[in-house]
């Protein structure tokens, strides 16, 4: 008899250890697939500009125009007070925008300039010392001027935005 109790006892344990792993799944399951959702998410999110682009030249193809992509169009120096509260501080910067699409893109973007200074004026001037010395900073301020003027352009799109010069001081 001793030695079926012993089996008896083998067995619950086994069943306890079997039950132990199928709740660790079901808790690692759901986990593994938001993880899996989060890194498709992320692959795919960086074709958007691509697919934008892409869809751009097809336009100027369609329209019969050659398509001209990555021009770089030369903006004047700024020279912008910072929101810094209590502080004197500017940003000495000269910038180019990457433009895509067809010469009228470029014709266009250079028929707005006035439109796009004062977008990048407002931009740049809402910002803090702190908020734009890191490269975090300086990036998520490049995509709002991108974002922002290509709200209003109909012939291509500002594809990347390049620092040529870039210099905060103040007190």
């Amino acid at each position: 008899m001793p030695i079926e109790n012993d089996i008896e006892v083998s067995k619950a344990t086994q069943k306890k250890g079997g039950s132990k792993i199928t709740k660790l799944l079901m808790l690692l399951l759901p986990i593994l697939l938001i993880a899996a959702g989060g890194i498709y998410f992320m692959m795919f999110q960086g074709n958007k500009e691509t697919n934008t682009i892409n869809a751009a030249i097809a336009t100027a193809d369609l329209a019969g125009e050659q398509p001209i992509s990555g021009n770089i169009v030369d903006l004047d120096t700024f020279t912008i007070n910072l929101a810094d509260p209590g502080a004197s501080k500017f940003l000495k910067m000269t910038l180019s925008l990457e433009v895509t699409g067809s010469k009228k893109a470029v014709d266009e973007v250079n028929a707005n300039m006035p439109k796009i200074r004062d977008i990048i004026i407002t931009v740049v001037s809402s910002r803090t010392y702190d908020e734009i010395r890191t490269e975090r900073g300086q990036t998520i301020f490049k995509n709002d001027i991108k974002t922002r003027v290509n709200a209003f352009l109909k012939e291509g799109r500002v594809i990347n935005v390049y620092k040529k010069e870039f210099v905060a001081q103040g007190n």
